[in-house]
């Protein structure tokens, strides 16, 4: 651990997309990874009909994106996080074509803006042999971390899949 008495002139956060809290674990339908070759779809909503994740950060200002990292278990073998922006265009769009839960890496991109009304939509393709959802290594999970400034501890940090709400 390293101290410092010269503070930063912003702080750093992360947002957490996709299933961010393994909720699917806990919907007895979903629980499974059927055997196969098998796509899962999360969206995280934004606008009037999605609960405006994002609206408040940086009160109400862009972020800056300074790191993206793909994170799935032994049967992921792609990612795709999609963001959109109030229009429903696609602005960004990060893709780990060849997942390899044994080296995981960050996703290579240029730092950059993270719109406060953003929608976005995190795909994740396994190769499962009826594995289930969970926090184990030997179980799966699918989310996005993004890296961002500057931040305070009233942002919002996850955005993605709830049990009791579904997806919001």
């Amino acid at each position: 651990i390293y101290y410092t008495a010269n503070l930063r002139p912003h702080d750093v956060g992360v947002i957490q997309l996709g299933d961010p809290s393994v909720n699917l674990q806990n919907i007895p339908v979903h629980a499974t990874i059927p055997n196969g070759w098998s796509t899962y779809t999360f969206d995280c909503p934004a606008g009037a009909n999605g609960g405006d994740c994002f609206k408040n950060n940086n009160n109400g200002n862009t972020v800056t994106i300074v790191d993206v990292t793909h994170h799935m278990h032994g049967t992921g073998r792609v990612m795709r996080t999609r963001l959109y922006d109030a229009s429903n265009t696609v602005y960004k769009e990060l893709v780990t074509n060849y997942y390899d839960f044994n080296f995981q890496d960050y996703v290579r991109t240029e730092s950059f803006q993270f719109k406060p009304d953003t929608y976005a939509k995190v795909e994740c393709v396994f190769e499962s042999q009826g594995e289930s959802w969970g926090l184990g290594s030997e179980n799966e999970m699918c989310m996005t971390f993004l890296l961002y400034y500057p931040a305070n501890y009233q942002d919002a940090r996850f955005c993605g899949y709830h049990s009791q709400s579904g997806f919001g």
